[in-house]
């Protein structure tokens, strides 16, 4: 559960202030804002597919790590493109793709993990996943207080990273 609150903590970090930070970073239009929405949209609904797909070839825990890891490189991405728009939609691909499918999957490895009890780990992650999105809510306010930089990415990557490491560590103690 706590790579749930990790890797929604991660995600909700920027996603919570992104048309801002288009606005004021990438001096993003309206329609600039819609298209890297939908661009980030899409790669999420493509990347869910590919995911569900991955778990009957590379297992579920591999295929959550893969999800959190395009986290990772989307978000790194658009921290190091920070302030170029066409390049923050590349980034904004590459973390779609594992944006929709990181939570499903993880879902999927609870279950997984412990069939009988999947009623309450469903209902916890669910839990999980609201309490990131208001941790990180106030963790990119925290950060955006003094002004918009890139310092909102790399908050939400070292997130990701935590979570990239507590699921190792679980998959280490499962083993």
């Amino acid at each position: 559960l706590v790579v749930t609150l990790l890797s929604m903590s991660g995600q909700f970090t920027l996603v919570s202030y992104l048309a801002p930070t288009l606005r004021a970073a990438f001096a993003a239009t309206p329609s600039n804002i819609a298209l890297l929405f939908a661009i980030f949209g899409v790669a999420g609904v493509f990347g869910n597919y590919v995911g569900t797909r991955a778990i009957g070839v590379i297992g579920v825990e591999r295929a959550v790590l893969a999800a959190i890891l395009c986290l990772i490189t989307g978000m790194g991405l658009f921290g190091l493109f920070f302030g170029h728009y066409a390049l923050a939609c590349i980034a904004g691909a590459v973390w779609g793709l594992g944006s929709f499918s990181s939570n499903s999957l993880q879902q999927s490895r609870l279950v997984a993990a412990a069939p009988s009890l999947a009623a309450a780990t469903v209902a916890l992650n669910t839990s999980a996943v609201y309490l990131g999105q208001s941790l990180s809510a106030a963790a990119g306010g925290f950060v955006i207080k003094s002004g918009i930089s890139a310092r909102i990415a790399w908050t939400a990557v070292s997130f990701l990273v935590l979570a990239a490491i507590f699921l190792y560590t679980a998959q280490r103690l499962k083993r």
